[in-house]
């Protein structure tokens, strides 16, 4: 309680927990100093337990002697309310429970949905991701930035990598996932130019293209002529309009050559070296996963 510690903190150890069996929890020190000298069991007693430069042991040996002393049925009072916490702690890590993916995923979790978890369930919710409690209130802090915003979780522990604001709340970002590695492409000499286009088709004119031809990530800024529209738009906007969630718009890639983007790639095709003639280049592209 000192240290601000929650219900669950407050509801102490578990005799079964994971691969623990914690099988004397019921008793206390006094009962099994007894024990031990009624049955002559020899014990290792740490010497620094009777120093009072550690707070543990100023805990111990001052401050809990002394409201004993003061209030004899503390400890009974305090075991009656560790069993009311734990009961507690179960309820609300059954109630989280239900809020999370039986398997790790992408997820997403509302507004409406957090704004009625108390602050001792979002810890339990956090607990279950294994996300570290350090960053329970920069994450519900999230809900207030923009859109597109994250944070990184930093824990070998937790099968989750990021915590993303988008419109609903936050997503959830798996880190055991498929990425899109870089493209394959395929390039051959046409002499037909179909009358509809696909994204997965370029069809380029080869006195259009300036210098040679390469891909990358898309970054902020980039700017594209679409088929169909007149002027120019942000690739941002491009990805926001087809709805693509934040975490998956680091995957997409541009075609471009040294002067000017060719396709942002599965999305849109720039107009400005589409071949409306024959001969022209034919550049089929796949996106691949990987992990």
């Amino acid at each position: 309680m000192s240290r601000g510690g929650g219900l669950r903190a407050m509801a102490g150890m578990k005799v079964m927990e994971g691969s623990y069996f914690r099988p004397l929890l019921e008793f206390t020190k006094k009962e099994l100093m007894a024990y031990a000298i009624q049955s002559k069991i020899e014990w290792r007693e740490d010497a620094s337990n009777k120093k009072n430069i550690y707070t543990r042991n100023i805990w111990r040996n001052i401050l809990i002697p002394g409201l004993i002393d003061k209030h004899p049925t503390l400890s009974k009072s305090v075991e009656l309310l560790q069993r009311g916490f734990a009961v507690q702690v179960a309820e609300d890590r059954k109630l989280t429970h239900k809020l999370i993916p039986s398997t790790p995923k992408d997820f997403e979790l509302n507004l409406n949905t957090v704004a009625t978890l108390n602050s001792n369930q979002w810890i339990e919710l956090l607990d279950q991701l294994q996300i570290p409690k350090a960053l329970a209130l920069s994450i519900l802090e999230l809900a207030k930035g923009v859109n597109g915003k994250k944070i990184i979780i930093k824990s070998k522990d937790s099968p989750y990598q990021a915590v993303w604001k988008n419109e609903q709340g936050w997503l959830f970002e798996c880190n055991n996932k498929d990425t899109m590695a870089i493209p394959s492409f395929e390039i051959a000499l046409t002499k037909s130019v179909p009358k509809a286009f696909n994204k997965n088709e370029i069809y380029l004119d080869p006195e259009k293209i300036t210098g040679e031809i390469s891909v990358r990530k898309w970054k902020h800024g980039d700017r594209i002529h679409p088929i169909g529209i007149h002027g120019s738009k942000l690739v941002s906007d491009i990805l926001k309009d087809a709805k693509i969630p934040f975490h998956k718009r680091e995957d997409v890639w541009i075609i471009e050559d040294e002067e000017k983007p060719i396709s942002l790639l599965g999305h849109v095709i720039d107009r400005r070296a589409l071949a409306f003639k024959s001969p022209c280049i034919l550049l089929k592209f796949q996106l691949n996963l990987t992990k």
